[in-house]
């Protein structure tokens, strides 16, 4: 239950980020967060990404 509960959740957020024009400009940058914390949690890496940190 939880996985697909996780599956449609990534779904849904990245349906809406493509329906809104609104935020086509940080389309991509949304779409590798949550893809890459997908992932993540799949795969139980827990903690911060350095990717995502301010520099």
């Amino acid at each position: 239950m939880t996985r697909w509960y996780c599956r449609r959740f990534l779904a849904r957020k990245l349906l809406a980020i493509l329906l809104f024009r609104n935020r086509w400009g940080q389309a991509w940058p949304l779409i590798k967060a949550y893809v890459t914390g997908y992932r993540d949690g799949w795969h139980a890496r827990l903690g911060r990404q350095l990717a995502f940190l301010p520099s």
